[in-house]
């Protein structure tokens, strides 16, 4: 009986390999839009504490100018530390899109060759059927004129 061989199988490895590869991306960039979200949380608590801060120190009335420069300062380059975040979770959703589209193909891909090495083992498994019921039928027809000779 000869054993079943897939005729792409090493094109169905290569693209398995590939899947495997976007889906790593994509886990990556996933990853990296968790941390960049978490960055951003962390500048709008840090600009809540600011604000907070330079709110009691107006309260007191004990501010000075200079004070109050560095405060506005400070503040200010939070805010544009916050507009920086969100560009670059901006960029990082887009590439993830871009990602998430590969990951898609490279399934896609890989299930078409997988449909194919089970349609190609179906027809192995039928021949291979046919095949054992030819030898049990000619070994019935032998074993039925064995039978007749032996009357």
């Amino acid at each position: 009986m000869k054993r079943f061989k897939f005729s792409l199988q090493t094109v169905h490895d290569f693209r398995e390999f590939r899947r495997d590869a976007a889906e790593r991306e994509f886990a990556e960039a996933v990853d990296r839009l968790y941390r960049a979200k978490a960055q951003l949380e962390e500048v709008r608590r840090a600009h809540r504490a600011a604000l907070d801060n330079y709110l009691l120190l107006y309260q007191s009335r004990e501010i000075q100018a200079t004070m109050i420069s560095a405060h506005t300062d400070f503040i200010a380059s939070l805010m544009r530390r916050e507009r920086e975040v969100l560009t670059q979770i901006a960029g990082i959703e887009r590439h993830i899109e871009t990602k998430r589209q590969a990951v898609t193909e490279a399934l896609r891909a890989t299930k078409t060759t997988a449909k194919l090495s089970e349609r190609q083992r179906q027809r192995h498994d039928l021949d291979l059927a046919r095949t054992e019921q030819t030898l049990l039928d000619e070994m019935a027809v032998a074993a039925m004129a064995r039978r007749r000779l032996n009357r």
